[in-house]
């Protein structure tokens, strides 16, 4: 027979290994919840730049295709007025720029823009 000091080292073993298998699960849990709690942010963050992507190569596309509107208006303006480029990039000056040229641009741009939405 195992003497009474036998075991109670052998009982303050097991509690000591039941407590370290405590705590050993306690930490694992913890890891599991930092683990799940990271994937889910991984997955928040692949949700929110893709739709970033998506954005940004619309927003890009829209802009090639105003720049393309833009390069026909510039055209068509350039052959109604009878301009050169000179005389546009003297239009475009801003320190030359009066009010009355202001006005002239502005009414333009209105109408070309007007042109623009009852075209499309």
């Amino acid at each position: 027979m195992l003497a009474s000091e036998d075991i109670d080292f052998i009982k303050k073993e097991y509690e000591r290994e039941n407590i370290e298998k405590k705590q050993y699960r306690r930490q694992m849990f913890e890891v599991q919840e930092r683990l799940a709690m990271f994937e889910r942010m991984k997955d928040d963050y692949e949700k929110l730049y893709s739709e970033f992507l998506i954005k940004s190569i619309t927003a890009e596309k829209q802009k090639i295709v105003l720049e393309k509107r833009l390069i026909k208006v510039n055209f068509v303006l350039a052959k109604v007025s009878g301009c050169n480029k000179e005389c546009v990039k003297d239009w475009a000056d801003y320190q030359k720029m009066t009010k009355r040229r202001a006005m002239i641009i502005g009414g333009v741009v209105l109408g070309l823009i007007l042109i623009i939405i009852l075209c499309s």
